[in-house]
């Protein structure tokens, strides 16, 4: 359920994506991707375990072509960004070195890196080997949505911006790919050589600006409500998306990377502000009621009171709210959201599943759960109160 700049682009996508889980096995579909491509492409891609890129299998239905990339045990960028609340610097840099790994092998088969799908919801992390992996469409250079550029901004508004390098890679991985002919090896020098650079001057376009306020404001406010009385206050990230003042060369461009290096050598703190009046609670009937998990299988699990907008159930204590100490449970296996009083329940590409009422979830599927309904992770049960 991501709601940020992913979402926007995959909705401007022309290609479909669904998701089904077959027995242990999930898949993600590519649905109304039939671009033109050489045919030896199908048959690299059907043919070989090409390393880095997801495993294929090709579907023809109604006449027309599917695309089903096998994701077993995988967690997408979009949904490990959202669980995280950022991306790191350790996260970009992996994902560009395996970028590049990734071309590099595709180029050994014939096979051209153009056609990577570089949407977030199509880049997963395999966890049993802690690399990433990529989706490629034949023919999927023909789709502008897909391209490199957009994945660098995705992560340069997604970047932890107390983290300097994390900033520093995200500000250079986005400049590189706005010029013409950006390949991935120099997209590897920005994440290698962390050295001082000169200042970049550049244009960036006024929609992209506009949205990436848009979404700064959003964030601000967010954090706000959620801190009560703190505003923090990033002089960044003002200077990154907007609203502080900019220097600009004779032509007026806006000069970023003296900007970056001044803020980068400089500290800023969080300032108080004080509410004018205090919120009060007019009616204690209209409080928020707030619904459960009551175990009911067989184990010694506990119940989940469900406080939080996004709950988290797995087994990894560091990462979830709701710990399950089966070992037939993910590490981080299912998420609830609570939204307009309602609680959805989603999983997140578990091993074992997430079943209500006897129905398996598909990856990202969310269903709104009701009083009594029975709900399986993996085997342990429980009853949403």
């Amino acid at each position: 359920m991501d709601e940020g700049a992913a979402a926007r682009a995959l909705e401007e996508c022309k290609v479909r994506i669904e998701y089904k889980k077959n027995l242990n096995e999930s898949f993600m579909i590519l649905k109304d991707a039939e671009y033109s491509y050489e045919n030896y492409e199908l048959l690299m891609l059907l043919n070989n375990r090409i390393p880095g890129c997801l495993e294929v299998q090709i579907i023809i239905s109604d006449g027309k072509i599917e695309y089903w990339y096998e994701i077993t045990g995988m967690s997408s960028l979009d949904t490990l960004s959202e669980l995280h609340n950022n991306i790191e610097a350790s996260c970009i840099r992996r994902v560009i070195e395996d970028l590049y790994d990734t071309n590099q092998n595709l180029r050994e088969y014939l096979l051209d890196g153009m056609n990577i799908c570089y949407l977030p919801e199509m880049i997963y992390l395999d966890r049993s080997t802690g690399r990433y992996r990529f989706c490629y469409l034949p023919g999927g250079h023909k789709n502008g949505d897909l391209r490199l550029q957009g994945l660098m901004e995705y992560i340069l508004t997604k970047i932890d911006h107390t983290d300097r390098e994390a900033v520093r890679m995200g500000y250079d991985l986005y400049e590189k790919s706005t010029q013409e002919c950006c390949s991935v090896r120099e997209l590897l020098h920005c994440v290698n050589l962390p050295q001082k650079k000169e200042a970049v001057k550049t244009d960036i376009q006024t929609d992209i600006e506009e949205k990436k306020e848009n979404m700064q404001r959003e964030v601000n406010s967010r954090h706000e409500e959620k801190h009560g009385g703190r505003k923090v206050i990033s002089e960044l990230k003002k200077h990154l998306f907007g609203g502080g003042e900019r220097k600009a060369d004779k032509s007026g461009k806006t000069v970023y990377g003296e900007v970056l290096r001044q803020l980068a050598e400089t500290d800023y703190v969080a300032e108080e502000y004080q509410t004018e009046t205090p919120t009060v609670l007019l009616n204690l009937e209209k409080q928020l009621v707030i619904s459960s998990l009551i175990y009911s299988g067989n184990g010694h699990e506990k119940d989940f009171l469900l406080e939080e907008e996004v709950f988290l159930i797995g087994k990894d204590p560091k990462k979830v709210q709701g710990v399950i100490g089966s070992a037939s449970i993910s590490r981080v296996h299912a998420r609830i959201i609570r939204k307009n009083g309602d609680y959805y329940i989603e999983d997140l590409n578990s091993t074992n599943g997430t079943f209500v009422n006897g129905q398996e979830l598909a990856y990202r599927q969310a269903i709104v759960l009701e009083k009594n309904d029975r709900i399986l992770f993996a085997d342990e049960e429980y009853i949403f109160c």
